[in-house]
């Protein structure tokens, strides 16, 4: 498939919007012909709306599909890890960091030829996973040709703690001497104070990887306006090549009603697109036909049952999972109906009976190679024990 059809290259922003929404138009429909790969792409979408992206469910093939990054970005961190061997990226969650990720593995895969090394939530390791890594990666190093390079990405989600420090400054002197390039993708989860944690977060990155620019750590936020504009054009047409769903209407208030949503309540940009398609009647209409006529489509129930969680149209939330449990059963998708299932409950404050679905969940997915949703439901387990 990979060899059929090439990724797009980064995002030219000389090019008018509405030319590049043609030319990525044309892109999607070298899929059109081919079912299994569109089939793939809509199993694959399941990803990206209603759940968390995590390097654990990263395909380096998404990138045939996501949106590219923003060419001056891309440069940039390229002849950071190409020259000084070190980069990274930091911002709130939803706003494309992981798409970024995504596309620059594809690229320096097929570049250098060498393995893409990911390692999540390097705040949960122990110093005796700290040694494993580092050996493992002097023996990768050792064996490859020098005028390759191997990229090993980093991501973490919590403070950067004195002994975090230490064991990031060990892959910081492997990386000058051997050929390897480091990759740090950080994300903010709680921040009382974001101006604060933001100039504090930068300012330790930059004297951590010890990079000599400030266009070798890029941030993604909801400044980051150009991206935003391409990410919402993308976000139309996907929904429109594989879901038959036209959106493209509730695009143009959106930027005055973007200031309507307080960052700190961590509604990220996906998020509110989720709540403008359900605030017109039409797309809310034309999902459930979608699911009515399709009843195997697990994508667009759970995208739709999280966007109702989202503006707290519980009975509604539970009505459907109800009549549509079906679906999930069929596709062996039951962790997920538990899973949401159990947040309905929870919201109602309902804790027990929620857990007591969560739990449910964790049983249906014990076999399942979807982490993504596994690290999911222990996450909301752990909310329900601090309640």
């Amino acid at each position: 498939m990979a060899n059929k059809i090439k990724y797009l290259d980064p995002v030219n922003t000389n090019l008018l919007l509405d030319d590049w929404e043609i030319k990525f138009n044309d892109h999607l429909l070298k899929f059109k012909n081919q079912s299994q790969v569109e089939n793939w792409i809509i199993r694959r979408l399941e990803v990206f709306l209603g759940n968390p992206y995590s390097l654990t469910n990263l395909s380096l093939l998404d990138s045939l599909f996501i949106l590219p990054p923003l060419q001056d970005h891309f440069n940039s961190i390229m002849l950071c890890l190409e020259k000084e061997d070190k980069g990274g990226i930091m911002g709130p969650k939803g706003f494309g960091k992981k798409f970024f990720v995504n596309f620059l593995s594809h690229f320096w895969s097929l570049k250098y030829e060498t393995p893409i090394l990911f390692i999540e939530n390097i705040n949960l390791l122990v110093k005796d996973d700290w040694e494993a890594i580092q050996a493992a990666l002097i023996s990768l190093t050792n064996a490859i040709d020098p005028k390759k390079k191997l990229l090993l990405i980093l991501h973490n989600s919590d403070v950067i703690s004195i002994d975090l420090e230490r064991q990031i400054n060990r892959l910081v002197n492997l990386a000058i001497n051997t050929p390897l390039s480091l990759f740090y993708l950080h994300d903010y989860i709680e921040i009382e104070d974001y101006n604060t944690h933001h100039n504090k977060t930068f300012s330790k990155l930059q004297s951590l990887l010890r990079v000599s620019k400030k266009e070798c750590i890029l941030i993604f936020d909801n400044n980051n306006e150009m991206w935003i504009s391409y990410y919402k054009i993308w976000l139309v047409l996907i929904f429109k090549n594989f879901f038959g769903i036209n959106i493209k209407p509730l695009m143009n208030n959106i930027d005055d009603q973007l200031s309507l949503f307080d960052f700190q309540e961590r509604l990220n940009l996906s998020q509110i697109l989720n709540i403008y398609l359900l605030s017109e009647k039409g797309s809310y209409d034309k999902i459930i036909s979608e699911i009515k006529i399709n009843e195997e489509n697990v994508v667009l129930h759970s995208f739709l049952i999280e966007s109702l969680f989202l503006i707290y149209e519980i009975d509604q939330a539970v009505e459907y999972l109800d009549e549509y449990k079906q679906i999930y059963e069929k596709s062996q998708s039951l962790a997920k109906w538990y899973l949401l299932y159990g947040k309905s409950l929870s919201m109602r404050g309902l804790t027990k009976e929620a857990k007591d679905s969560f739990n449910e969940a964790l049983k249906h997915a014990e076999f399942s190679d979807r982490q993504e949703i596994k690290n999911e439901i222990a996450q909301w387990i752990g909310n329900s024990d601090n309640k």
